[in-house]
């Protein structure tokens, strides 16, 4: 997380402080989290499964893709960038909470 933290904090000129947390602490917050949603409905990443894949994620080498597909993949700070960018053109997060990315977009300028 604190690579992911720094990427996104590279994307948006944003700062994106990590608390280190047991990985079965989150796991156990995502299960409490999916049975208080079942009474409370509401919206959360919190979830049971999302909490397994963010601690339990086994790394892939990206060169074995890259070669077995013959295709270079897309920058990690690309990709990051057009998928906050469109999910504030689509008005699904704020501004304030994209950073750089909106007024990058408000201006047309490409991604870094």
């Amino acid at each position: 997380m604190p690579e992911y933290a720094a990427l996104l904090g590279e994307v948006t000129g944003r700062s994106f402080p990590v608390v280190p947390t047991p990985a079965a602490a989150m796991r156990g917050l995502g299960r409490a989290l999916d049975a208080v949603t079942r009474v409370v409905p509401f919206d959360t990443i919190f979830t049971e499964e999302a909490m397994s894949i963010l601690t339990q994620w086994v790394p892939s080498d990206d060169r074995l893709v890259e070669a077995a597909l013959g295709v270079p993949l897309r920058p990690a700070a690309e990709s990051d960038d057009a998928a906050i960018r469109g999910l504030y053109d689509a008005g699904r997060v704020s501004a304030r909470l994209v950073g750089s990315v909106a007024t990058t977009a408000a201006t047309g300028e490409d991604a870094p």
